[in-house]
């Protein structure tokens, strides 16, 4: 989708398809209206996978939640640099965000009968803002 008004319309398309799952980026459009991301999936039985923890809160299934505070402090290093003259933006590369942890809804996690696999069970469960 390009803007929110295409979100419903673009939902709807997607879980027609026949796909197992989505996986929501942090895409300002989707997040301002993950409820009608949601509600398309929920129709068809289509787990959501998120972007961040706050998304769990609303359905997501589960997430590799990014610490949006290290990636501050990353972004004004990078950006102090620039200002200083110490380095040209266009030359500085592309950092990847390594500050990332799972996490995942348990009451979503039962409602689709899945179990947590092993290798997550140090995961953090989130409950829907509902449940909390």
């Amino acid at each position: 989708v390009t803007n929110a008004s295409e979100v419903a319309a673009g939902a709807q398309a997607l879980v027609t398809k026949g796909i197992d799952c989505i996986n929501n980026f942090t895409d300002n459009n989707i997040v301002n209206n993950l409820s009608l991301l949601m509600q398309a999936a929920a129709e068809k039985n289509i787990p959501v996978f998120g972007s961040e923890e706050e998304q769990l809160k609303s359905g997501c299934l589960a997430a590799q939640n990014l610490d949006y505070f290290a990636l501050g402090e990353k972004t004004g290093g990078t950006v102090a640099k620039i200002l200083s003259g110490e380095a040209k933006a266009g030359e500085i590369p592309v950092y990847e965000a390594t500050d990332c942890a799972p996490v995942y809804n348990p009451d979503v996690l039962d409602a689709f009968s899945m179990t947590l696999p092993e290798q997550y069970k140090d995961a953090v469960a989130i409950k829907t803002a509902a449940a909390e």
